[in-house]
């Protein structure tokens, strides 16, 4: 008859004020509430449809008014959903009655059978049966006299739920950053293991990166409340996740999911330090990757090693991984900057730096001798530069001097002079032509 009115807080509010209406008729208006609630002490009217609404104020600011509530006051209880399995009856006066009767039903079979009730209200001391349909009723008694029945009024117990407990989607194995199969859910119950409909869960991820999409779930009918979907990280290893409900037992539930590395998407390179030299083998790491960096440990190959130019040889041309990685010993003929590449037919990828690669050692063999030109005039004054080009085995022109090179007439005419180490891989010497005409060949030695 005198309801409590309860409201949330206003931001920036320094009191309230409250009305309660009967369609357009204003019954109430409360202003200056400094709390956020208050309790009339205006009796209202029973089983009227009434109204209610209340504002923030600061000052002489007044917020928007909350939307309207309905209500209705009817004091017979218990009546819809209850949560007790021993609830407490409450009933109107009846005029002129000495004591009253309660009769509690499931269906058509009786359950309770109260007499000489003395108060309008009684607390069972049996438990009713919950998930029923139940109705009670009750009259008045005015000696061994009965007044009429009071309408039945119907109600259901529906217990509170106490527990929270995995239900699907745990221990699960996906590829990195990709969604699991089946999205956790937790099962709520009350304390008879009943599945309680309407609680909130809220799931959130706790290790392992990743998201869970509509992390806020309520259970439906069978008390089991679902998460969206659950998308792992990006890094593969463990996954981890909670779904917490305030106030019951079990809570934070967890669950696992292992993530695994995807398909492989490229290869990644380690190429060691310094310059390398022509010839000579040198350590390369191959490692496989899925599309977010994680070690495609599965991967076998083989691949294909080539250098991005073409030019020179590379070896060896085909590689195993072990593990998803491969380590073999490459040897580069070309000296200059070179550009791995390996290849597997569907993924390619190359080194990214070049890897600098200087020539081998001379090689006798392979060096250059060669004239400014094919002919000089034979007058005995004459002289033309000849110049030996220092290669290694592998034909790379030499970049420094420090060899030993001779240059001496073979047969013929003319005369040469002493060698000149130029310090960038040639050695020089000037030929004097002779007075007759003539040939000459010259030979270049290099030690």
């Amino acid at each position: 008859v005198m309801p409590t009115f309860a409201w949330s807080k206003a931001t920036g509010a320094s009191s309230y004020e409250l009305r309660v209406y009967k369609g357009s008729r204003l019954l109430l208006k409360k202003t200056g509430l400094k709390k956020l609630s208050w309790k009339t002490t205006k009796a209202l009217s029973l089983y009227v449809a009434l109204t209610w609404k209340v504002r923030g104020v600061s000052g002489h600011t007044y917020g928007a008014w909350s939307a309207s509530s309905a209500f209705k006051i009817d004091p017979n209880a218990p009546q819809g959903t209850v949560t007790t399995r021993t609830p407490t009856f409450q009933w109107n006066k009846v005029t002129h009655a000495t004591s009253y009767q309660l009769r509690v039903y499931q269906g058509s079979h009786q359950l309770l059978k109260k007499t000489g009730l003395k108060k309008l209200s009684w607390k069972s001391t049996k438990a009713l049966p919950t998930y029923a349909a139940l109705t009670w009723k009750v009259r008045g008694m005015l000696g061994h006299t009965a007044r009429p029945w009071s309408k039945s009024f119907k109600f259901t117990i529906i217990p509170p739920a106490t527990r929270i407990a995995l239900n699907g989607g745990d221990t699960q194995t996906a590829t990195a950053g990709a969604s699991v199969a089946v999205a956790p859910s937790v099962l709520v119950t009350d304390a008879w293991n009943h599945p309680v409909a309407g609680v909130r869960v809220t799931f959130a991820v706790t290790a392992g990166g990743g998201s869970l999409p509509g992390a806020a779930a309520v259970t439906n009918a069978s008390g089991i409340a679902t998460a969206g979907s659950w998308t792992l990280g990006t890094t593969a290893g463990p996954n981890t996740g909670m779904a917490s409900a305030t106030g019951l037992s079990g809570s934070p539930v967890t669950f696992s999911a292992s993530g695994v590395p995807g398909p492989l998407d490229h290869f990644g390179f380690a190429t060691g330090s310094g310059p390398q030299t022509a010839g000579s083998p040198f350590t390369v790491t191959v490692t496989a990757y899925d599309a977010y960096g994680n070690l495609e440990s599965a991967y076998t190959g083989p691949a294909t090693l080539s250098s991005s130019t073409g030019d020179g040889t590379v070896s060896p041309v085909s590689i195993a991984f072990v593990n998803g990685v491969a380590t073999p010993d490459v040897t580069l003929t070309k000296a200059g900057d070179v550009s791995l590449v390996v290849s597997d037919g569907l993924v390619s990828s190359d080194s990214g730096s070049p890897i600098s690669v200087s020539p081998a050692a001379a090689d006798a063999g392979s060096a250059m001798l060669t004239p400014a030109s094919s002919s000089i005039t034979a007058d005995g004054t004459s002289t033309q530069n000849v110049t030996v080009q220092a290669e290694d085995a592998y034909g790379n022109d030499l970049t420094t001097g420090g060899a030993t090179v001779t240059i001496t007439r073979f047969s013929g005419t003319g005369t040469i002079g002493s060698v000149v180490d130029n310090g960038d891989g040639t050695y020089s010497a000037i030929v004097t032509a002779p007075t007759a005409t003539g040939s000459g060949v010259f030979v270049a030695t290099l030690n």
